[in-house]
């Protein structure tokens, strides 16, 4: 299948682009380390949102269903998760 370009919008997908299209490419958001950064972001928040709870229970429960403290063998399993995703994406900005 030839290649197309959708980026700058004058070309079809399904036919090959020209010289026209070649420059227009735009910029993306966080470049290239757009995944190592939302890992990042989602690996910390699941560490630092269980350990918190483990720290920090809430005063009292809300309703009847809510836990009085959270389930120790689980948070720890997400501090772990989310401890390893955050050092890989360190590890993956740091690497470059």
């Amino acid at each position: 299948m030839s290649r197309g370009c959708v980026v700058c919008g004058k070309c079809n997908v399904m036919k090959p682009h020209g010289a026209e299209c070649s420059d227009k490419y735009v910029e993306v958001f966080l470049g290239e380390d757009l995944l190592a950064w939302m890992v990042l972001a989602l690996g910390g928040a699941l560490a630092i949102g269980n350990l918190l709870a483990v720290l920090r229970p809430p005063p009292s429960a809300h309703d009847d269903g809510d836990l009085e403290k959270a389930p120790i063998a689980r948070t720890v399993l997400m501090i772990v998760v989310g401890s390893i995703a955050s050092i890989w994406a360190i590890a993956s900005l740091l690497a470059g």
